[in-house]
C-alpha cells in the first residue's frame, strides 16, 4: 500500500512498513495504550499481541493483502497501522488498527497520516475504507468522525474475526465505520492535495475533478480552496 513517507518536519514524523527490529517499539506503544486495549478487549496488552499482528487475518483474506506500518518520530515508534487491502471486497480497504501512543496524540499527526493513507488507498483503486472501534472508546470514535467516517452496521457482527484479527472473548459492542475514498486526492506531506501550482482543479487517479463537501472543485496550491475540511487534531 505504501513504502515510506514523511508526515511532518516538526516534529519529524514518518510512516513506513513494520520491520522485525521495530517489535520492541511496537510493544511499548501497546503498553502505553491501555485506554484502547481495555476498551477493546477488557484487559491490558499482552506480549503476544505484537506477534499476532503478523498472523491475524480476517476470514477470506490472505497475507499478500496485509500491510503493517509504523509511525516513527525520528527513530522512535509512536504508532501502528494494520490494514488489509481488497477486503471484504475488491474495492475496500479494511483497517484493523490505527493506534498512536498517548504522547503523540492531539498534535494533528494522526490526522495527517490518515489523510495521506486515504489518498494512497484511492490511488490504488480502493473506493472505501472500513474501520472498527470499541463501542465506548470516545477518542477513537471522535477521530473517525473528524475524518468523515460514518457508522454502519457490520455485516457479521458475531463472527470469529473483528478488524483484521480473531475476536477476543471479552469483545462486545464493537462499532464499524465506513468512509468512501472514490475521488480522494493524493496529498503531500503537509496534507495539501497535490495539484498544479497555477490553481487548476485537483484530479483523482481516474482523471475526475476532486470536489469538496459542497460540490466545488478542489484546486491546487496556487488557487482558492473551498470547504471547511477536517479539524487538524489527533484524538485516537
Amino acid at each position: 500500500m505504501v513504502e515510506q513517507f514523511r508526515i511532518s518536519d516538526e516534529p519529524p514524523l514518518t510512516a513506513r512498513p513494520l520491520l522485525p527490529e521495530d517489535e520492541t517499539g511496537v510493544a511499548r506503544v501497546f503498553e502505553a495504550c491501555d485506554d484502547y486495549f481495555l476498551a477493546a478487549t477488557g484487559s491490558a496488552a499482552l506480549p503476544a499481541d505484537v506477534q499476532s499482528l503478523y498472523y491475524a487475518l480476517p476470514e477470506g483474506a490472505d497475507f499478500t493483502q496485509k500491510h503493517l506500518l509504523v509511525l516513527c518520530e525520528k527513530e522512535t515508534v509512536v504508532g501502528v497501522v494494520d490494514a488489509v487491502a481488497a477486503h471484504p471486497d475488491a474495492p475496500t480497504l479494511s483497517v484493523g488498527l490505527f493506534l498512536l501512543a498517548p504522547a503523540a496524540r492531539r498534535a494533528g499527526l494522526g490526522t495527517r497520516a490518515a489523510r495521506h493513507l486515504l489518498g494512497q488507498a484511492a490511488a490504488q483503486g480502493m473506493r472505501r475504507v472500513t474501520a472498527t472501534c470499541p463501542r465506548d472508546w470516545a477518542p477513537g470514535i471522535a477521530f473517525l468522525t473528524s475524518l468523515g467516517f460514518e457508522e454502519r452496521r457490520p455485516r457479521q457482527d458475531s463472527g470469529p474475526t473483528v478488524g483484521n484479527r480473531l475476536r477476543f472473548p471479552a469483545e462486545t459492542g464493537l462499532r464499524t465505520f465506513v468512509r468512501d475514498v472514490d475521488g480522494e486526492p493524493v496529498r503531500d506531506r503537509d496534507g495539501t492535495p497535490v495539484g498544479d501550482s497555477d490553481g487548476t482543479p485537483v484530479r483523482d487517479p481516474g482523471g475526475r475533478p476532486v470536489r469538496d463537501p459542497g460540490g466545488r472543485p478542489v484546486r491546487g496550491p496556487g488557487g482558492a480552496r473551498s470547504g471547511g475540511g477536517d479539524p487538524d487534531r489527533e484524538v485516537s
